[in-house]
């Protein structure tokens, strides 16, 4: 059946195509990656200043006068950007009775396509932060690099959360695992006391990924006998395979730990959430005379790189 062009028609296909759009938007939440990985804020300005804390003071045994230690900071900012999605439907599309059934339900699968692609907005912007490597707006410097005091050696600074020749294996996983437990904060303190961890895969090495997490018992390097595996007893790891990474590499995993959720190496900003908005007033009797009906969505979001010592790189 065709769609009548009237007032109360428009108003009845402006509230459906909303509908479909929050629909979209609210599915595709759960099957969002970003959520998982990242810090997730809200914020209610432009750009967002990120303070870098220089403090290596320790607490001392109170003797004498106090010492005072000056607080030391510079800063980084991370600026939110504007996205936009928009799409019209022609009026006789709707109108004929060959075309307008289609052209409805098109509309609705579309609409609700758009909210999906918002949802995921974010999982877009975080690949891109770490297939280019961003700078990180805790250090100002790359995300994976050099950035630490070696907790080994005190002298040294190339510490790295950058690991080559490191293929996953249940040795190499643990190896990591140990890597950043071991990180030390300017003030020798652990940066990471408390840890939860995400295993954060390409699907090609997925099976691999469980066999390390979930298996109790592994090939030896035969590949004949096997031996106990402790990984899934001694660590709280959650797989997760993210087909984007298959893209940039088949053979790099990550290993994030997500115990602080306002303290993670990847960071979302939302400046505005993702709006839909008819660009006719349905009311309007000058409405029913327009050739195209149109909806324009918008969102103002950001990702960067947040804290390197929470996330490290592993490159076979």
């Amino acid at each position: 059946m065709a769609l009548l062009i009237t007032t109360t028609t428009l108003a009845a296909l402006n509230v459906a195509t909303k509908s479909n759009f929050e629909e979209g938007l609210a599915k595709a939440k759960a099957m969002a990656v970003a959520p998982r990985i990242a810090t997730m804020e809200a914020t209610t300005t432009r750009k967002t200043k990120f303070p870098l804390a220089v403090d290596s003071a320790q607490i001392r045994e109170h003797i004498g006068p106090r010492h005072v230690n000056v607080v030391k900071a510079s800063d980084q900012d991370l600026e939110v950007l504007p996205y936009e999605l928009t799409y019209g439907v022609d009026r006789d599309d709707l109108e004929d009775e060959d075309q307008g059934p289609t052209s409805v339900k098109l509309l609705a699968k579309t609409i609700r396509a758009a909210g999906r692609k918002y949802a995921l907005m974010p999982d877009r912007l975080l690949y891109t932060v770490i297939n280019s490597n961003a700078t990180s707006v805790y250090d100002g410097r790359s995300l994976f690099g050099t950035h630490y005091q070696d907790p080994t050696d005190t002298s040294s600074t190339s510490w790295s959360n950058a690991k080559t020749s490191r293929a996953l294996t249940p040795e190499n996983l643990a190896s990591t695992i140990a890597d950043q437990a071991k990180l030390l904060s300017p003030d020798g303190d652990p940066i990471n006391p408390a840890q939860r961890f995400v295993l954060m895969v390409p699907w090609a090495l997925h099976q691999t990924a469980l066999e390390c997490t979930r298996a109790q018992m592994i090939p030896n390097t035969a590949g004949t006998a096997s031996r106990t595996n402790v990984i899934p007893q001694a660590y709280n790891i959650e797989v997760l395979p993210w087909a984007r990474l298959d893209a940039s590499s088949a053979t790099t995993w990550y290993l994030l730990d997500v115990s602080d959720p306002s303290d993670q190496g990847l960071i979302v900003l939302e400046r505005k959430a993702p709006e839909i908005i008819e660009q006719f007033s349905p009311s309007d009797d000058r409405a029913i005379e327009f050739n195209q009906f149109t909806w324009t969505s918008r969102a103002r979001m950001q990702a960067g790189g947040g804290n390197p010592a929470r996330i490290f790189r592993c490159v076979a």
